[in-house]
């Protein structure tokens, strides 16, 4: 402790000095202490039961705003939240959906990167660590996109064109009905997902209505030009591009929401 060895120099402080340096020690082994026991404590927790809704596992709350400077405390907390994260995608597997899964990751990721924002743990990890972990994030909320509605989008392809009429109508009658079938899955599989943070919610039911609507409303339009179908098609659409958003809306609050059909 150079620090200390110039400032209690003469021999009046040589108490005080090893006092100083006793308690020094004994402050970094109980660090070390907590660390060892947060490590065994992320290390044990076992994977057995999925959080409901994708919410955050009861682990990710035990991240602490802990007040130290350290260039060795900056590895062993780096180290600890690699830790950490390594646990919650082992226990995220616990989950059958893969669009859940990562509902679950990106909630407790989006929880640990505010934690360390709104603490001293940033001073530690550093704004590099920041950025990764919200790149992280977004990477979770693209994945859940592409579990959830790459598949239901798909039926919203337009048939080319060099088909006969009849055909086409045929087809566009089939995807719609599909289209109608799987978007009332998704979203009452989905009524009990959460996203405990309200900017990250807002972000994903944008970003999810800027995919499905545009495809919607451009299939509907097509559909009810064609003269193959004719009065058929109030029958067959089943949602308004309104009703479509506002189903949208009521995800990731965690509870059942409303019908949201066409009257």
């Amino acid at each position: 402790m150079p620090e200390f060895d110039s400032v209690f120099s003469d021999q009046y402080c040589l108490v005080l000095r090893n006092e100083a340096v006793t308690i020094w020690k004994r402050l970094g082994e109980a660090i070390r202490g907590i660390f060892m026991e947060l490590e065994n404590l992320i290390r044990r927790d076992p994977a057995k039961a999925a959080v409901p809704g994708g919410g955050l596992h009861p682990i990710t709350r035990y991240l602490d705003d802990r007040r130290a400077s350290s260039s060795s405390m900056s590895v062993q907390m780096a180290w600890i939240m690699e830790l950490l994260e390594s646990n919650l995608e082992m226990k995220s597997k616990i989950y059958r959906d893969s669009a859940l899964c990562s509902v679950f990751m990106m909630n407790n990721g989006r929880y640990i990167v505010q934690k360390v924002k709104d603490s001293e743990l940033v001073s530690l990890l550093g704004d590099d660590w920041i950025r990764k972990h919200n790149a992280k994030v977004r990477q979770y909320c693209t994945n859940y996109q592409r579990s959830s509605w790459n598949k239901i989008i798909g039926t919203l392809k337009l048939d080319n064109s060099s088909l006969a009429s009849n055909a086409i109508a045929k087809s566009m009658k089939e995807k719609i009905k599909s289209f109608n079938t799987q978007f009332e899955d998704v979203c009452k599989t989905q009524s009990s997902w959460i996203v405990f943070d309200e900017q990250l919610r807002e972000e994903m039911r944008i970003s999810v209505s800027r995919l499905l609507l545009p495809a919607y409303r451009n299939f509907i339009g097509r559909l009810q030009c064609m003269p193959e179908i004719g009065r058929n098609t109030d029958r067959l659409i089943r949602y308004n591009p309104e009703d479509i958003e506002a189903r949208i809306n009521e995800l990731f609050e965690g509870n059942n929401g409303s019908s949201g059909v066409r009257k």
